[in-house]
């Protein structure tokens, strides 16, 4: 049977101001759902969206990408927006108003039908946190994205219900990758893997250390790249290819997002709306 697997939480509207003025469908949870889809594995999208145009664009756009979104829930107010300038090519998020998602719950109906699936996928804006050990008594493979790893409340408690943790560090704290990866591996996680910008990435289970180098390209947007190398990562391994396979194909992923604006194009350049014009 194929595999399948669900993201939860965040979704936005990314508003770019500078040097493009365009509109692209973003959040850490979609944008994982479409890296996933777009490599193989059949993938769904729970979430709240507003009643308003940028709702109907989320849902619209993912659908179109053939994302599952039949639990994607409208909800009386408006769509997370985020507002980003680019500066040499690195996204700087001027603005984010965080909309109806802020609220996201779950009821017995998303639930189950999140249980349905392989693997669940959480993001550090997702708004799921306090349903991490439900997904993990469910027996689904839960990852969790803790980005910068800021958030000290929410790695302890969550950290013991995950199975694949992503963080990110920049690339000056390169060095400190594999003692990082070590410490939160110890909390639970059977695998973490650490992104680290131009300085590539490295992942880690409890006993081999991997690692990869980055790919060179000529940056136009990184917002997203994250996202994209961990839908490949998680989408590589639920195909069960082994762990340098993974990392490179992640890479590639992660590279190949850099080199447009957007977190993703959509391919059906008949909507109209996705990676619009902002006037």
């Amino acid at each position: 049977m194929p595999k399948r697997a669900v993201a939860v939480g965040d979704n936005c509207i990314d508003v770019y101001v500078h040097p493009a003025r365009r509109t692209f469908v973003g959040g850490n949870a979609v944008n994982v759902a479409v890296a996933m889809q777009r490599n193989g594995i059949q993938a769904s999208y729970v979430g709240f969206v507003g009643n308003d145009a940028y709702g109907t664009l989320v849902v619209d756009s993912l659908h179109n990408e053939g994302v599952d979104v039949s639990r994607v829930r409208r909800v009386k107010g408006e769509t997370a927006v985020t507002y980003v300038e680019l500066r040499d090519g690195d996204r700087v998020f001027l603005e984010e108003r965080l909309g109806v998602g802020a609220d996201l719950t779950l009821d017995e109906d998303a639930l189950t039908f999140i249980s349905e699936h392989d693997l669940v996928h959480n993001t550090h804006l997702g708004h799921t946190h306090e349903y991490v050990e439900e997904f993990k008594r469910l027996g689904l493979i839960v990852s969790f994205d803790y980005s910068t790893l800021c958030d000290r409340e929410l790695l302890d408690s969550t950290l013991e219900h995950v199975d694949i943790a992503f963080a990110s560090l920049a690339e000056e704290d390169a060095s400190k990758a594999e003692s990082v990866a070590q410490a939160l591996a110890e909390s639970g996680p059977g695998i973490v893997v650490v992104t680290l910008g131009a300085a590539g990435s490295l992942a880690y289970d409890g006993n081999r250390v991997w690692r990869q180098p980055s790919r060179p390209i000529e940056v136009v947007d990184t917002l997203g790249a994250g996202d994209a190398f961990a839908g490949v990562f998680l989408s590589d391994w639920l195909k069960r290819k082994p762990m340098d396979e993974i990392l490179i194909d992640a890479t590639v992923g992660a590279a190949e997002r850099c080199q447009h604006y957007g977190a993703w194009e959509s391919r059906d350049t008949s909507m109209g709306q996705q990676g619009r014009r902002h006037a």
